[in-house]
């Protein structure tokens, strides 16, 4: 080596061996038939020239040695874990080798077209045609219907309906589903082939006819026309019904009436199928009563008095050349035929029902039977007045007077009322109630009936008098009766009614309508009176009179507790000897005692006086010192507050 030459090194680079990741296109679970792509990255190392080489289920022969490995048509046999490596070209440098990517290769699912109600259906119907994926495992399929061979889509739903189905709807449908999001798609289905044919019409005859008269024999009968189909079930329907009056292809309707008038329609259903028929035109059937036979009788108020002259009278308004049957009683035997329409009965004796019937050569060969009519024979009847609850009754209650007509066996009477010094009636019903009743009320009352639409009246009915009595009073009275009483007090209220017995009580407060209280004892005690309020009393018992009248009202008034002045008859000190008055003023109500405390506010020790003065006749050293006083009446004693503290001084000079 040369002197003075140097030895150089050069540095040494140490990289990170760069990774493999395998991407997968579509997806690594696949059908059978599809084309997939695996692809190669090598990630970091800053090399460009690489040669990839794949691996299967980690054999160590590669099955390509491409960037991207393309496997066509892809079948079980293609499914595995691939991973790939890249080797630097020229050189043994190498990549890791990539996280292995698992391929899933299934059976590509199969579709199948189910078709409600039929693929053979009627125009107009409703058809639906469903699209079933089945196999792959794969819920989000988004569904294609392809009708006739077309590769445009006619609906991207898994149901297919068809409102109102026409000839141009039939035809062959397929359908096919993708897995939404990817390209993967099911096999397409087999065609179903939907029939559209024009609709059977079902037509309505009737005999005899479509308007007869009631008792008589319908028969409706529906033919379907059209459709080539023979095992039809029938329906019919009447007046817009969905709910089917028969089954029977003829609908026999016996002893027809009036609440089977209406209209009728038709409408035949396949066998076993859906499919039905067009509905079929209305039919109305008109169901004519028979002529009424209307009884009559001259005169027309009944009842008839014996001996009277009765004319009784059948009318049939429609058709002609009618016979006249007359019957009594419940017997089906004429007791007298006529070719006139009338039956007279000179001399008024039995009271009996009568009724008639008119009956002819033709149709309708008879009427309908008539109403009956009731001769009733009777002596003049009696009114009689009673009342309720009593004719002697309470002021605010209510009383019913009744007026009941007794013989005649008439039930149409006008009832008149009539009250002492009137003759025109107040009221025409035969219960008059007064509620409530007042002193003005009270009086006597008669009545008497008539029979409606005629002239004839009932006696006119002995007179009652009602009495109007005032309900008793309650006085309501308070104890103690100074007022205003203080917040604390006790107070009694007292209810006193004078008259009867057995009284419950009510207490009520304010304005209020509801009791605050009830008691079988005439008192209500306030135990601390807080409230400042009006209150009243009213009576109640379960005998007549059930109330009182309420009461007068009473007004508590409630002020706060009070406190007492104490003042003494000297100003400064008191003379040793001399008296000294000391005065507890208070200006409230009456029935105050007085009590007077020294040195300390001891009620063991209070000194009570009668009056609101308390007298040291002589003044002594010991009586100097504080004083208290305070007031306090009823039972037991309601204080007011201590009055505040007075010093008396003594002094000998």
């Amino acid at each position: 080596m040369r002197r003075g030459s140097r030895l150089h090194r050069r540095p040494q680079h140490v990289r990170e061996r760069p990774r493999a990741v395998v991407s997968i296109q579509p997806d690594d679970q696949v059908f059978r038939g599809e084309t997939v792509t695996l692809r190669c990255d090598i990630q970091g190392g800053g090399v460009f020239n690489w040669q990839y080489s794949w691996f299967k289920d980690g054999s160590s022969t590669p099955v390509s040695n491409e960037e991207q490995y393309s496997i066509s048509s892809v079948t079980e046999s293609d499914r595995g874990k691939y991973t790939c490596r890249g080797t630097e070209r020229g050189t043994s440098r190498y990549s890791h080798t990539s996280d292995a990517v698992t391929l899933t290769v299934s059976e590509r699912p199969r579709a199948v077209v189910s078709i409600q109600p039929d693929d053979q259906v009627f125009r107009g119907e409703t058809v639906t045609l469903r699209c079933d994926i089945q196999g792959g495992g794969v819920f989000n399929w988004q569904y294609s219907w392809f009708k006739d061979g077309s590769s445009t889509p006619v609906s991207n739903e898994e149901q297919y309906s068809i409102s109102s189905v026409t000839e141009s709807d039939r035809g062959k449908y397929t359908c096919r589903g993708t897995e939404r999001g990817t390209s993967r798609s099911s096999h397409t289905s087999d065609a179903v082939t939907l029939t559209v044919s024009e609709r059977p019409r079902a037509v309505v005859s009737i005999q005899p006819d479509d308007q007869v008269f009631s008792g008589e024999t319908v028969t409706l009968r529906c033919d379907i026309q059209g459709g080539g189909v023979f095992n039809w079930q029938y329906s019919w329907f009447k007046d817009g019904s969905s709910t089917p009056v028969s089954n029977e292809e003829q609908y026999r309707i016996s002893s027809v009436r009036k609440s089977d008038i209406g209209k009728y329609t038709c409408r035949g259903t396949e066998r076993g199928t859906s499919r039905y028929s067009h509905t079929s035109e209305a039919v109305t059937l008109t169901v004519t009563a028979l002529p009424r036979a209307t009884l009559t009788v001259e005169p027309r108020w009944s009842p008839v008095f014996t001996g009277e002259s009765v004319t009784l009278k059948c009318e049939i308004q429609s058709h002609s050349n009618w016979r006249y049957q007359w019957y009594k009683d419940s017997s089906r035997t004429a007791v007298y035929q006529s070719q006139t329409n009338t039956f007279t009965i000179r001399s008024a004796a039995d009271q009996d029902q009568y009724w008639c019937r008119g009956e002819r050569d033709d149709r309708p060969t008879s009427s309908q039977d008539s109403n009956t009519v009731t001769l009733r024979v009777k002596e003049r009847p009696r009114a009689v007045v009673s009342t309720q609850p009593d004719d002697q009754v309470f002021r605010g209650e209510t009383v019913t007077l009744r007026c009941d007509i007794q013989g005649g066996g008439i039930s149409n009477w006008q009832y008149s009322w009539f009250k002492a010094g009137s003759y025109r009636p107040f009221s025409n019903e035969q219960q008059y109630s007064i509620s409530p009743v007042t002193e003005s009320d009270g009086g006597t009352y008669t009545c008497r009936g008539t029979v409606r639409g005629t002239s004839r009246y009932s006696h006119t009915s002995e007179a009652v008098t009602l009495t109007v009595s005032a309900l008793p009073t309650a006085t309501l009275t308070v104890e103690p009766r100074w007022s205003p009483v203080f917040t604390g007090e006790s107070v009694t209220l007292k209810c006193e009614i004078q008259s009867y017995s057995n009284w419950g009580y009510q207490w009520y407060k304010g304005s209020i309508g509801t009791a605050v209280s009830q008691s079988y004892t005439n008192t209500f005690t306030i135990r601390s009176a807080a409230d400042q309020d009006q209150f009243w009393c009213r009576g109640e018992r379960d005998d007549r009179p059930s109330s009182s009248q309420p009461s007068n009202t009473v007004t508590l008034r409630v002020t706060e507790k009070p406190k007492p002045e104490l003042t003494s008859s000297h100003k400064g000190a008191a003379l040793i000897g001399n008296p000294v008055v000391l005065y507890c003023k208070l200006n409230q109500s009456a029935g105050w005692k007085f009590y007077w405390s020294r040195h300390t506010q001891s009620p063991e020790n209070e000194t009570k006086t009668e009056t609101h003065s308390y007298t040291i006749s002589s003044v002594s050293v010991s009586d100097g010192g504080q004083y208290w006083c305070r007031a306090g009446r009823g039972t037991p004693v309601y204080y007011t507050h201590y009055s505040d503290a007075l010093w008396i001084n003594t002094t000998s000079e």
